[in-house]
């Protein structure tokens, strides 16, 4: 329920903020996929129910952003000719790492006898992820000209 009401809140803020042109739909999904990573890896390394509490409304608030600003982040990247294909594509490859994902942290929970090493593991590539997302807007010119060349070309 902590999760479920950040959420709800954090869509209708970031949501707010990019109408309002505040921050960048990028950085805001940025800096929202590495709060929601530290948070996992938080939650594993304290057991206080406040943290507990606290790291739950954070991750909720963090992760409304995939509901909240993935679409615009697609278009931003591959322009809105080229969504439906793209975003077909970043559901089929998040469905597949939930496939795979779910039985590695089963079986981490399995070698380890606790979830700490799965919320660390889950944490820690989600926070390597946002990371990585830094380096888009480097490389956001080169694709925008490939992909409209393709466009061209047809």
């Amino acid at each position: 329920s902590n999760v479920g009401v950040a959420s709800a809140l954090g869509q209708i803020l970031l949501g707010y903020l990019h109408d309002r042109e505040i921050c960048s739909a990028w950085l805001m999904y940025t800096c929202a996929v590495i709060v929601s990573g530290t948070s996992l890896v938080i939650l594993a390394l304290f057991r206080y129910k406040i943290v507990v509490l606290i790291c739950a409304f954070m991750f909720g608030l963090a992760i409304s952003a995939n509901y909240a600003l993935q679409v615009l982040i697609v278009i931003d990247a591959l322009s809105i000719n080229n969504m439906a294909n793209a975003f077909g594509i970043l559901q089929f490859c998040q469905g597949v790492s939930t496939l795979i994902g779910i039985p590695i942290q089963g079986l981490l929970r399995d070698v380890s006898h606790t979830y700490k090493l799965s919320f660390l593991t889950s944490g820690f590539i989600i926070i390597l992820s946002g990371m990585a997302m830094f380096f888009w807007p480097c490389l956001k010119g080169t694709n925008t000209k490939k992909i409209n060349d393709v466009d061209d070309e047809k």
